[in-house]
């Protein structure tokens, strides 16, 4: 009886420690679980919908300073049409460009839609509607195919951590109140599991609807949990430019009872170890103009997920069409260049990586303030090569950075 006893409590030590190490707080950990479960179906009055989306696709770069320039802005207007067995489509009906110069359209190369139709579904199908939740399957082209683990997935705990739960706002939308929670959610440095395909991981906040437990928004970035395998030139290629993508992702309460997307910002940003610069790819779209379908359920055979995964299409109207789209009566509802022109890079710099914050203790790193610091040649010096170094205080003294430079010529 005693040894019984013994090995009881053992077990149940261990059950907490492990629930410690994943949920900060057992309030984290009933909101997650109840999120989870709510969001792995869409409403069940939820058929549908139609929305239009204004979109902005940029091309940026980011000076130290925090300055920008945009190189190219295309701006669509798109016609998007969902439907709860998981089609998706987004009919681009117009289009305008601006560029300093030649240049090639970055939605030459889109293949799929690059908006997200709903945060339901609870998996991260969200870009091109491809299911993350289950084993990749072999495919006939050779594009990298990850696993990526949704925070309120049902192997969440062997992925992520939580923590915060707190409220963050109380909204009074169509007479009735909201509450808004947000939770905090980063991946562990070691997987409890052993993933055997290459593995993309969330790490920002989860905002939850107290009252529905339906997610309304997600703001942070994703990463390489497990990096897929990777060639000689692919490894150097890694070692000298560093890409992080940023999404935000926010949703508007529609008929008072559905969350659906309003506001969303998808950013690539890339670096070099040769300049403090950063290009970006800024992808910003709202939608509006909701017209939702509330018949009656669509029967699924889809298990527990009310989602079947498909291809989010992206396609366009005639190219007559689309030009005259002024003329046809569309409206453009902002500036071309204003949603561009609006963000900034370091928007996201309370989520980004721990050595890229500017706070936090101090950090030492080789990096050349500009490329000239690297290689430039003149008639007084001849060719000069070197490398750069730099002290960033952060939270010693907020804002000073001490550089140096070394170098032959």
């Amino acid at each position: 009886m005693i040894a019984a006893f013994v090995v009881a409590a053992t077990l149940a030590l261990a059950q907490q420690q492990q629930s410690d190490s994943t949920y900060s707080t057992a309030a984290v950990r009933a909101l997650v679980e109840r999120a989870a479960v709510v969001n792995r179906a869409v409403p069940a009055r939820l058929a549908g919908y139609r929305a239009h989306i204004e979109a902005e696709v940029a091309i940026v770069t980011h000076q130290p300073n925090g300055t920008e320039g945009a190189v190219q802005v295309e701006q669509t207007a798109n016609e998007a049409r969902w439907s709860r067995d998981g089609a998706y489509e987004q009919h681009v009906v117009g289009y305008r460009a601006r560029m300093l110069g030649p240049s090639v359209s970055l939605l030459s190369s889109l293949r799929y839609s690059w908006t997200v139709p709903t945060l339901y579904g609870n998996r991260i199908d969200l870009f091109f509607g491809r299911d993350t939740t289950r084993r990749p399957q072999p495919r006939r082209d050779r594009a990298p195919r990850y696993r990526a683990v949704h925070p309120f997935a049902t192997d969440r705990e062997s992925v992520y951590r939580f923590s915060g739960g707190d409220t963050v706002s109380r909204l009074t939308i169509n007479g009735h109140r909201v509450t808004v929670a947000r939770v905090h959610v980063e991946p562990l440095a070691v997987p409890r599991s052993s993933p055997t395909a290459p593995t993309i991981a969330f790490a920002g906040d989860v905002d939850v609807d107290l009252g529905r437990a339906q997610i309304v928004s997600m703001r942070g970035r994703f990463l390489e949990l497990v990096p897929r395998p990777q060639g000689a030139m692919a490894r150097v290629l890694n070692s000298t430019v560093r890409g992080i993508a940023y999404v935000e992702l926010s949703s508007a309460e529609v008929d008072a009872r559905f969350w659906l997307p309003a506001y969303q910002r998808v950013e690539l940003q890339a670096s070099t170890l040769f300049s403090d610069a950063r290009g970006i790819i800024r992808i910003v779209s709202r939608f509006s103009e909701y017209s939702v379908d509330t018949a009656a359920t669509i029967a699924l055979a889809d298990g527990p997920d009310s989602l079947v995964p498909r291809p989010h299409r992206l396609t366009w109207a005639p190219r007559d069409s689309i030009d005259r789209y002024s003329a046809r009566g569309g409206t453009w509802r902002r500036a071309q260049g204003d949603e561009t022109s609006r963000a900034n890079g370091d928007d996201f710099a309370d989520i980004a990586p721990p050595d890229l914050r500017p706070t936090g203790p101090p950090e030492f790193g080789l990096r050349a303030h500009r490329f000239s610091n690297v290689f430039h040649a003149n008639r007084v010096e001849g060719a000069y090569t070197g490398y750069g170094a730099e002290l960033r205080l952060r939270d010693l003294a907020p804002g000073v950075t001490i550089r140096g430079q070394a170098g032959w010529a």
